[in-house]
């Protein structure tokens, strides 16, 4: 799905993109407390700890991107060789700061799920993308002293859960939008508005955008063929990586939505399948 106008733009920013997945782990989870093999501390944890599962790679195994700002030679502009790798119906993550465009495609996030950015239009905040849910959320990094987070190697509800890697190494699962275990739990994240569209649209609207370069410091094969998961974001594929609770079968099960968080636990989704009919 496409959005080429401001006014759509504008009606998206206030809210947040995910998915319609939305599962439980049954099996492959945790013991409740002590510290699970990846090191956490899950004394204190205020989520189901059965939900809580090892995804199969180390805490930081998944390399999250650290220490972009503004002035940054990773961030080009839309013509730079080092944003050739980008198509133009990839999907890109945009951020508007006043009149300073910024884009974060999800070709890089599907490697990295994580980019901590330090200063940008002098704000501080992370932009995360969860290939599993295909939930995209940018936090305000300020309100938690600048926390740097990481990928934890652990899914909450097959869910990016991120870590703070400074010392209290607290645990934030991505939709949670809060700690929920570690020296930081009941913290809560501010979010910071995005649009998810497509690039060339994106760059219709604003020309003079910022992107994230393709030289990150890693070797990935950052184009649309680059995509690790095979078939699994197929919106009619319904195989997940963990066994799950039932899944809501009023949709498709991968079908993309417009997700709006109302209060602590409760939300509403708007499938872009119906704007497409």
């Amino acid at each position: 799905m496409t959005f080429s106008s401001p006014s759509t733009v504008r009606l998206l920013f206030s809210a947040l993109v995910g998915a319609l997945v939305l599962v439980g782990c049954d099996s492959s989870s945790l013991d409740g407390g002590g510290r699970t093999d990846l090191g956490f501390n899950l004394d204190n944890c205020t989520i189901r700890t059965d939900r809580l599962v090892d995804g199969g790679v180390p805490r930081g195994g998944i390399p999250a991107l650290i220490n972009y700002t503004a002035d940054d030679d990773r961030l080009v502009g839309p013509n730079d060789e080092q944003a050739d790798y980008l198509a133009g119906d990839d999907r890109v993550i945009g951020l508007l700061f006043g009149d300073q465009a910024l884009a974060i495609h999800h070709n890089i996030l599907w490697h990295h799920e994580i980019i901590n950015v330090d200063d940008v239009a002098g704000r501080t905040f992370s932009v995360t993308l969860c290939p599993l849910t295909g939930s995209t959320l940018a936090f305000d990094r300020s309100a938690v002293n600048g926390a740097e987070f990481g990928v934890s190697g652990l899914l909450f509800n097959n869910n990016l859960v991120m870590f703070d890697r400074r010392e209290n190494e607290s645990l934030w699962p991505q939709m949670n939008r809060q700690a929920n275990c570690g020296a930081d739990v009941g913290t809560s994240l501010d979010m910071l508005p995005v649009v998810v569209m497509e690039w060339d649209h994106w760059t219709d609207i604003h020309p003079d955008t910022k992107v994230l370069s393709s030289n990150t410091g890693h070797s990935r094969n950052y184009t649309a063929r680059g995509y690790p998961y095979d078939d699994y974001n197929n919106k009619n594929n319904d195989r997940l990586l963990f066994e799950t609770t039932p899944i809501d079968d009023r949709r498709p099960p991968k079908e993309r939505v417009l997700g709006i968080p109302v209060g602590d636990d409760r939300g509403l989704a708007f499938p872009f399948g119906e704007a497409e009919d």
